[in-house]
């Protein structure tokens, strides 16, 4: 991660290195309060290397950020636009985006919008992140 986002390093893996990102970010912004994170998210926000990232990894590393800092419409905002650009291309890559935008419009008081992006994307997620308990408890608080 430090290589592709601190060091302009790039990667013939594509899609598996930005798992990796993915999976770390997944990591950090699950167990790090906000203002532990907010350094890294900075200092990758503001890498050189980060007007050289394509305009999906760029958002990718926005929602990122806007997770950390537990920013619900932002995220809502931001992963709707992500989901309608078609921003996620693997299994982790889906489960993060659904988990972030459906999360965060349930926080925004919009469990319609977050039932209908679980809905709609299910197909993308695959059997592990379907049976993911966060999941399970998104769809019974969407319920209507």
């Amino acid at each position: 991660m430090r290589g592709l986002l601190l060091k302009c390093e790039r990667f013939a893996e594509g899609d598996v290195m930005w798992d990796e990102v993915v999976i770390l970010a997944n990591r950090t912004v699950g167990a790090m309060s906000s203002a532990r994170q907010k350094p890294l998210w900075d200092a990758f926000l503001t890498s050189p290397c980060y007007p050289r990232l394509s305009p999906t990894q760029r958002d990718w590393l926005q929602l990122f950020a806007r997770t950390a800092a537990r920013d619900a419409p932002e995220m809502a905002k931001l992963g709707a636009k992500m989901l309608a650009d078609g921003a996620a291309t693997t299994a982790t890559q889906w489960t993060f985006l659904v988990t972030a935008v459906a999360t965060s419009q349930v926080a925004t008081g919009q469990p319609h919008a977050a039932r209908a992006t679980l809905i709609d994307n299910w197909k993308n997620l695959d059997a592990q992140s379907r049976d993911w308990p966060t999941m399970e408890l998104l769809l019974r608080l969407t319920q209507p």
